[in-house]
């Protein structure tokens, strides 16, 4: 419990700080007096003034706030140093330097991950399925040993291999016989490996970890039971790839199987039942079984790469995201897949349990998450306040005091509303289980 507190507190923290300290930043390089830099919501709890600042931490860690000398309102005096007395880019660059602060987090955070822990390998270099149909160069169970003389040692090895050349040359075991083979530079595309279920990180306190079972462990038998009427149906599953490891543990929350596994050579057996989780599979929210194991993974040092490799995934971390809000508001997802600040205490916890690694890729998913969530054009937020300002430009004239506390307060009172929604979602989700 105390490194689920420590790890949502720390994970709010540099989110709202990043975010902030954009806006921050901007309005002092523009001459904009800010009065206050607030991590937090709600009373002070304590407060240090440096020059015309003051750097404070209030009581509730659910956000944050810079309050910039003329930006309400109430209190324009028409002065220089006030963002009212601005031009509109000058505004608009304030308002959008926090989400843009929030893409540098993540892209900051990605390249750590990518320089310190390298990029992740699959240890196979064994086909699975070939997309194209009757395709007799290489079938499903083939071993791929070497491309164009060059050795393959996991499967990222035969992506880049591939990759080099139009068609290549491929030595390949087939039922023990080696042979050579011409690929195609497209048939990269149409490959699936197969994986073999070794174990990877195990969860402190998961399923998995209660048995027993420690990575570098071989799955090779799950017996599970079903019941219908009087009858008792037991299914023997021989496990032979990842797919089918995860495939029926996932249709067993919170029954109890019979997992058989290799330890250094060694046959071990337990009873294990798998923690019901909700997942969002196709677009639909189900509930499933996890027993808390990784695959087993390599790694492939990046170097000075791992600056262009998380600049790439920070883009993709932001596309993929930004379809998912859109699907969203089109419905086609369920709203209750939404977590508030109950789940993002929930997943610090647990990011934090499988190590470093993982606590980071979350908090960069988050601050793309914070980014896109800001940049909608509702007040209170950043998108909303950029609205205002496009408008009053197009006005050429000023929005009535009236009419701008009205917005905001009706947003901020819906935007309040959302969250409790949210919440309630967090609540339903931890009763469920």
């Amino acid at each position: 419990m105390l490194l689920t507190i420590i790890s949502a507190i720390v994970t709010l923290s540099v989110l709202i700080i990043f975010h902030e300290f954009g806006h921050f930043i901007v309005a002092k390089r523009s001459g904009i007096r800010v009065e206050e830099f607030s991590l937090g919501l709600g009373p002070k709890i304590i407060g240090i003034k440096k020059g015309e600042t003051t750097y404070r931490l209030s009581l509730i860690p659910l956000g944050g706030y810079v309050k910039l000398a003329g930006m309400d309102p109430k209190e324009i005096k028409g002065e220089q140093d006030e963002f009212a007395s601005k031009r509109t880019p000058i505004k608009i660059a304030v308002i959008l330097a926090g989400p843009v602060f929030n893409f540098v987090l993540a892209f900051f955070l990605f390249t750590i991950i990518n320089f310190i822990f390298g990029i992740p390998t699959l240890p196979t270099t064994t086909v699975k399925s070939v997309g194209v149909q009757n395709f007799e160069p290489l079938q499903s169970g083939d071993q791929i040993l070497a491309i164009n003389g060059k050795e393959a040692h996991t499967w990222n090895d035969i992506l880049e291999l591939l990759s080099e050349r139009d068609s290549s040359q491929c030595s390949i075991k087939r039922e023990g016989v080696e042979q050579e083979v011409i690929l195609p530079k497209s048939i990269s595309l149409e490959l699936e490996p197969l994986i073999p279920p070794i174990i990877g990180k195990v969860a402190k306190d998961g399923p998995a970890y209660r048995a027993g079972i420690q990575e570098g462990d071989l799955i090779t038998k799950i017996t599970t039971k079903e019941i219908e009427g009087e009858d008792t149906l037991v299914s023997i599953i021989e496990i032979k790839g990842w797919d089918s490891l995860v495939s029926v543990i996932h249709r067993n929350p919170k029954k109890e199987v019979s997992v058989e596994w290799l330890h250094n050579g060694n046959h071990r057996e337990a009873k294990i039942i798998p923690d019901k989780e909700q997942v969002l599979i196709d677009d639909k929210v189900i509930d499933v079984g996890m027993i808390k194991v990784l695959m087993k993974i390599e790694r492939k040092p990046m170097g000075i790469r791992a600056f262009k490799l998380g600049f790439l995934q920070s883009i993709d971390t932001f596309v993929i995201t930004l379809s998912i809000f859109k699907k969203l508001i089109l419905r086609k997802i369920s709203t209750k897949t939404l977590g508030g600040p109950l789940a993002i205490v929930k997943f610090a916890g647990e990011s934090a349990r499988w190590g470093l690694e993982s606590f980071l890729t979350l908090m960069a998913f988050l601050s793309i998450n914070l980014l896109i969530l800001n940049i909608i054009p509702f007040p209170p937020l950043d998108g909303g306040q950029v609205l205002l300002i496009l408008i009053e430009k197009i006005r050429r004239k000023p929005i009535s005091e009236r009419i701008i506390t009205l917005i905001q307060n009706v947003g901020f009172a819906l935007l309040m509303v959302l969250i409790l929604y949210i919440t309630i979602n967090d609540i339903t989700r931890w009763i469920k289980k």
